[in-house]
């Protein structure tokens, strides 16, 4: 996802773009294809971290691992991620499984994006959730991506797309989950940042308090 705001405009882009009455497969592939290669023109020399967005299904916000579909999604992203930083082979895997990945910017600092469209209250199929290996095997990866970087003593940028703060459009178990796993590690994580809301704004995390 890619968007774009200033304080004198009100306009903003996602792609692929809201024009979800004129969405197909081929279009949402062609467009992210298009700005990825756009985005590697434009910054040579540079690499390019990106999470899965909600656009780039179809229908848009829409995103189950184990059809045919998004399986397909998964693989060309992962063709397509590959021009915009050095993939590690184990991470092109879960790449293709599940769009989730980490990786070692520099000595001592890593990165671990992860897929949030599983925690994305628009997108119907996450009522499945628990019947989708893929995603505890992402929640499982992310701890254990952290564990280790605790014990190698590494920092972590965490990235996703959609806030689970953001009341309304997340589930409270995905809300749950992320505020526990940011307190557990909060020696580790040095950020973390999210698009999907097209505004500048921060959030605070605290630990959950359960009443039952």
């Amino acid at each position: 996802m890619v968007s774009f705001q200033d304080s004198q405009s009100t306009k903003k882009c996602d792609f692929p773009p809201h024009d979800i009455w004129q969405e197909t497969w081929a279009s949402q592939l062609n467009r992210a294809h298009d700005t990825l290669v756009h985005m590697r023109e434009k910054l040579p020399g540079f690499n390019i971290y990106p999470t899965l967005g909600n656009h780039e299904c179809f229908p848009e916000s829409l995103y189950y691992q184990p059809r045919a579909d998004y399986k397909n999604l998964n693989m060309k992203t992962s063709e397509w991620w590959q021009l915009l930083f050095p993939i590690p082979p184990d991470q092109l895997e879960n790449i293709q499984y599940s769009l989730y990945y980490t990786v070692l910017v520099k000595p001592g600092l890593r990165i671990l994006s992860f897929n949030s469209d599983y925690g994305y209250t628009i997108n119907f199929y996450a009522l499945l959730n628990h019947k989708t290996p893929a995603y505890y095997e992402q929640m499982k990866f992310m701890e254990e991506t952290l564990h280790d970087a605790r014990e190698n003593n590494e920092k972590v940028i965490l990235i996703g797309h959609v806030p689970p703060g953001d009341i309304g459009n997340t589930f409270l178990e995905y809300g749950d989950f992320f505020t526990d796993l940011v307190s557990a590690y909060s020696d580790v994580i040095v950020l973390t940042t999210f698009g999907h809301t097209h505004f500048d704004h921060f959030e605070l995390v605290i630990s959950t308090v359960k009443y039952w």
